[in-house]
């Protein structure tokens, strides 16, 4: 859902006039964080399609050490509009996943309901997940983990999706249209309005 958020804002950014290459003029602070957490993720995503073994001992660790990097980047971030949203949707998701030990956990009948079987086999299996695991009445905060089914159609990609999701798509959303639009992301201060 964060994917097509951030085309439809886009978009709609485009159709009321906003420019694309604004988006290069957000003034993002510590970015290298955000960065690091790709970076965390693609290197365990590799390391598990090799076979590696380690990646799956460390997924859980790693996981959460990603998820540290870009709450620290967005905490400096604050003070653009829509970051909020942002920062608490991925409180929410960090919040579950430090709750479970790591792992995200999905709802398999989510997962069926979005169409994604292939993803249901893994979850009953508990086979090449790396940020995931099988929501079950043993999984804490079931109500922020992945739960809410997104199919094909209406969405381009199927997904299981969780109230964090959405708050992060919205305040993505957000940012991108103040961007695009030129206006000024940053919020006054309180002094000075």
């Amino acid at each position: 859902m964060i994917p097509e958020a951030l085309v439809l804002s886009f978009i709609i950014g485009l159709i009321r006039g906003g420019k694309v290459a604004n988006l290069a003029a957000i003034p993002l602070r510590k970015a290298w964080l955000i960065i690091a957490f790709g970076a965390l993720l693609v290197a365990l995503w590799v390391a598990k399609a090799h076979g590696l073994a380690f990646a799956g001992l460390l997924a859980c660790y790693l996981h959460l050490v990603a998820f540290a990097c870009v709450l620290a980047a967005l905490c400096y971030n604050l003070n653009l509009r829509g970051v909020w949203l942002v920062v608490s949707g991925t409180s929410l998701n960090f919040l579950v996943t430090l709750a479970n030990g790591g792992y995200m956990p999905i709802s398999l009948a989510a997962a069926k309901a979005s169409g994604m079987n292939e993803l249901a086999k893994m979850l009953v299996s508990n086979n090449d997940l790396i940020r995931h695991s099988m929501m079950s009445s043993h999984t804490r905060l079931n109500i922020l983990a992945d739960i809410i089914p997104a199919p094909r159609p209406p969405f381009p990609f199927p997904a299981v999706i969780s109230v964090g999701d959405i708050l992060i798509s919205v305040g993505l959303f957000v940012v991108v249209q103040y961007a695009m639009l030129g206006r000024p992301l940053r919020k006054p201060s309180s002094g000075k309005e």
